[in-house]
């Protein structure tokens, strides 16, 4: 006997009966239903970790701007490297749900 012979019955009864079930559509649509949720929930963010990293680009961005009152960067320097920390700060806050801690302002009043 061919696997042919053996595999159409099983393929006409899937396609002339089964498949037209309410109950059997119901289950396989339930079940597809529930792999996409658990595919799509999103990943666990280690708190901690974000948490020292906001406190590490807190510490760098103290260190920005103490170089630049030393004189040993321009403001250009300091401009696009406060930039840099203030939008990776936006990203990791962001990851824990927060505000900003402090408004997008100018580094230094205009004069």
């Amino acid at each position: 006997m061919k696997r042919s012979t053996k595999l159409e019955p099983k393929v006409d009864y899937l396609l002339g009966e089964k498949l037209r079930e309410p109950e059997f559509l119901s289950r396989v649509d339930e079940g597809y239903n529930q792999q996409l949720v658990r595919s799509s929930a999103s990943p666990r963010i280690d708190e901690q970790a974000v948490a020292d990293k906001l406190a590490t680009l807190g510490e760098k961005r103290q260190r920005v701007l103490e170089a630049f009152f030393e004189g040993l960067i321009g403001k250009k320097e300091r401009d696009q490297l406060v930039g840099e920390i203030d939008r990776e700060t936006l990203v990791y806050q962001g990851l824990l749900g927060r505000k900003p801690t402090h408004e997008r302002r100018p580094i230094l009043p205009r004069t």
